[in-house]
């Protein structure tokens, strides 16, 4: 296997950039929403030019236009060469893999949630008829009660997504539950603009009359989706946003998505609201940046 050094000067540019490296991933995440190409491209900079890529050897190297560097191994046979780079590449920020690496201090195991949509949408699921309604049938009719009616993102949306984004964003940093350092202020907007050029992408936006109230992106890989952004303005009538997801579930199983990664939990409240329907939980792992030690 190259060394380090020898991967970070392969190609022209000095560093790679290579747009066939989302061809050569697509199909490789397992149902994991860190390792699909939606998340590497939309979160991670994958397809950016100033960013730096290598990819050799099923072990994915990014370092972002921003200078964060993050690392993904592919394989799940983790040989000592491996085992070595991924060691190595810890130098420059952290690693994920889909599964544990020996003798790595560090490690932190993500959890994802994610839904078998034919599952969701079967009355069988729930354990009674009032919480089948709750779940499955009230948000859908409450929308239209609302007068919200749901439709594919296009480009024409994006200058009043941007300011609808724009307030959302202001919103939830004025909320003192949100864990402002991870709260990602660029990052949904953006999913917004890949998804009306690139057919991969799934967009969806929600209208109230003539107005735009909110959106969801996700990413999709054959019967698997994974979601990537989904915002609603701050007017909205409570629980909007969970309405429109349920309704957009069932848009994505009618046509053809059967397994949803909606992604980590990070929070007690977010994860009680990714369990209110039938869910199953899939995992990876991270190891954290090493020290330097002088």
């Amino acid at each position: 296997m190259a060394s380090i050094g020898t991967l970070l000067k392969m190609t022209p540019r000095g560093l790679l950039f290579d747009p066939t490296t989302s061809i050569n991933l697509r199909g490789r995440h397992e149902g994991i929403h860190n390792f699909s190409v939606g998340t590497l491209e939309s979160y991670f900079y994958l397809l950016n030019e100033k960013s730096v890529v290598t990819y050799h050897n099923d072990i994915l190297h990014i370092r972002s236009p921003q200078g964060r560097a993050k690392t993904w191994i592919f394989t799940r046979v983790i040989t000592p060469e491996i085992q070595t780079q991924a060691q190595d590449f810890r130098k420059f920020g952290p690693v994920y893999s889909k599964v544990t690496l020996n003798n790595c201090p560090g490690e932190s195991k993500f959890n994802e949630v994610t839904y078998d949509l034919f599952r969701v949408f079967d009355p069988a699921s729930y354990p009674s008829k009032k919480k089948r309604y709750q779940r499955i049938t009230y948000p859908e009719r409450r929308l239209a009660a609302q007068g919200i009616t749901i439709r594919s993102l296009t480009s024409l949306d994006l200058p009043v997504l941007r300011e609808l984004h724009d307030r959302w964003v202001s919103h939830k940093m004025s909320q003192p539950a949100t864990f402002q350092m991870m709260f990602p202020r660029k990052r949904y907007f953006e999913c917004c603009r890949i998804a009306t050029h690139n057919p991969h992408y799934i967009g969806y936006v929600a209208k109230q009359g003539c107005q735009l109230i909110g959106a969801r992106v996700l990413y999709r890989d054959h019967e698997y989706a994974f979601d990537l952004a989904q915002f609603c303005s701050p007017d909205a009538e409570s629980n909007t946003a969970e309405y429109v997801a349920v309704t957009t579930m069932r848009m994505l199983r009618d046509a053809g998505v059967r397994i949803l990664n909606s992604g980590a939990s990070l929070n007690k409240n977010l994860s009680a609201y990714k369990h209110h329907w039938p869910h199953s939980v899939v995992g990876h792992f991270a190891y954290s940046q090493l020290k330097k030690t002088s």
